[in-house]
């Protein structure tokens, strides 16, 4: 789907943010060495998408490779590499931007936004996958993942476990509170 159809989706589930992740893998080259040994390079794009407006708060996208003995556990292995790096990269972006749309706004969200401007801004916290935790007056905004939609190379029946890794990352972080589409 679109940015769009993510919106009304967040919508319908009461979320603020929706997560749409694209995902594709492919062989990269095959018996190397003249072993039966593969590589394979996977790709994952990740977009933020705030469900009152539509518009991306933060975006991702990583590539990465992984050796394996068949296509199917090569691409597997090649999507969650990137997957997880992609994350590393959303999650600060996402909390930036967040902070940046809590500030802007008037009223309740004021005073969050503070909160999260000194945890964001706190000595000794790197911009890794690291997150510092939320302050203790933080009110987590919903998030909505969009299950994964699988490109080339990648298998449909891998974006159910794929997804649910992605969500249980997320929520252990405590910086979004998480909706199903249930």
């Amino acid at each position: 789907g679109d940015a769009w159809g993510a919106t009304r989706m967040g919508l319908d589930c009461g979320a603020d943010v929706i997560l749409k992740i694209d995902a594709e893998a492919h062989a990269l080259a095959t018996k190397i060495a003249d072993s039966r040994l593969q590589s394979f390079q996977g790709q994952v794009t990740m977009q933020a998408i705030q469900a009152d407006n539509g518009g991306v708060m933060a975006s991702a996208g990583e590539t990465a490779a992984a050796m394996a003995l068949d296509v199917e556990s090569g691409n597997r292995r090649a999507v969650q590499a990137a997957a997880s790096k992609a994350l590393d990269a959303l999650m600060p972006a996402m909390r930036d931007a967040w902070t940046q749309y809590a500030l802007s706004d008037e009223g309740a969200r004021r005073s969050q936004a503070l909160s999260l401007a000194d945890a964001a801004g706190s000595p000794g916290v790197s911009e890794s996958s690291d997150l510092p935790r939320p302050p203790a007056d933080y009110t987590a905004p919903l998030a909505a993942i969009w299950r994964l939609t699988p490109q080339s190379g990648v298998q449909d029946e891998w974006m159910g476990p794929a997804t649910e890794k992605i969500h249980a990352m997320i929520l252990q972080s405590g910086w979004y509170r998480l909706v199903t589409r249930e």
